[in-house]
């Protein structure tokens, strides 16, 4: 597996150092403890969906650089960043931390999830399945209160 871009590291321990200094000053004597790499994987989902002033003070919390700005993209005012590049080297990152070792494995996990779609849908059609449709039916039908 290829290493991850370093824009997308260098802007998380950017953000990483900037929070810790900023939770560090507010109480010096105080223990400290927090997940900066959580806390920028779900700033940057958040910052998907934002637009305009909103997306590029995010992209600008999470120390964005240049190179991820859309500077040449009619659609710059709304989406300043590239984050596509920021979600693909994250992945990345996130296959490193939890000891993904091969991307061989993707096609083989792709197709037990389907396996095992399946077989859900199979269990649903069995006699349990049968009588959880039969439950919610009834509770549809029956008034408010059990009162016929």
């Amino acid at each position: 597996m290829k290493k991850p871009i370093n824009i997308t590291v260098q802007a998380s321990s950017n953000f990483a150092i900037e929070l810790y200094k900023r939770l560090a000053n507010q109480d010096p004597d105080a223990n400290l403890f927090f997940s900066p790499f959580s806390i920028f994987s779900a700033m940057a989902m958040v910052g998907e969906g934002a637009r305009g002033e909103t997306a590029i003070e995010i992209g600008q919390t999470l120390q964005y650089q240049v190179a991820a700005s859309q500077i040449a993209s009619d659609d710059a005012q709304r989406i300043p960043w590239d984050t596509a590049k920021f979600h693909a080297h994250m992945a990345e990152l996130h296959c490193l931390f939890n000891g993904d070792k091969d991307e061989l494995e993707i096609p083989t996990t792709r197709k037990r999830i389907t396996e095992l779609q399946k077989d859900l849908a199979e269990i649903e059609d069995t006699a349990w399945g049968k009588r959880q449709k039969i439950v919610e039916e009834l509770n549809s039908l029956l008034p408010p209160c059990g009162s016929v």
